[in-house]
């Protein structure tokens, strides 16, 4: 959250676990329903455009590693390629596969 917040200017809108005002939420247009993947941190850009993300670290959040069942860095790689591919190259046609 940290790094990327240095990187880009804003916190990482996690789609497992965010809360976001109605009027934020308008301003910045909603979802993009044309995104298979990376539509909530696409949404997370758009809303530090209309106001300041928070985040709060005391809220501790479980999540699925289903993911990072090949390792670490693999997991970690595959979000770099996505985000890579949807905010450089602009592929609004990505597709994030169901690891289920």
């Amino acid at each position: 959250m940290y790094l990327y917040r240095i990187l880009f200017g804003h916190y990482w809108l996690y789609g497992f676990n965010f809360g976001i005002t109605k009027d934020a939420y308008q301003k910045s247009g909603g979802f993009n329903a044309h995104l298979n993947a990376m539509e909530d941190v696409e949404l997370g850009k758009r809303v530090a455009k209309v106001g300041r993300i928070k985040y709060l670290p005391q809220l501790v959040v479980v999540f699925s590693g289903r993911r990072f069942q090949k390792g670490f860095i693999r997991g970690i790689l595959s979000y770099v390629k996505l985000y890579w591919e949807c905010f450089f190259l602009k592929d609004s046609k990505i597709d994030l596969s169901d690891v289920r």
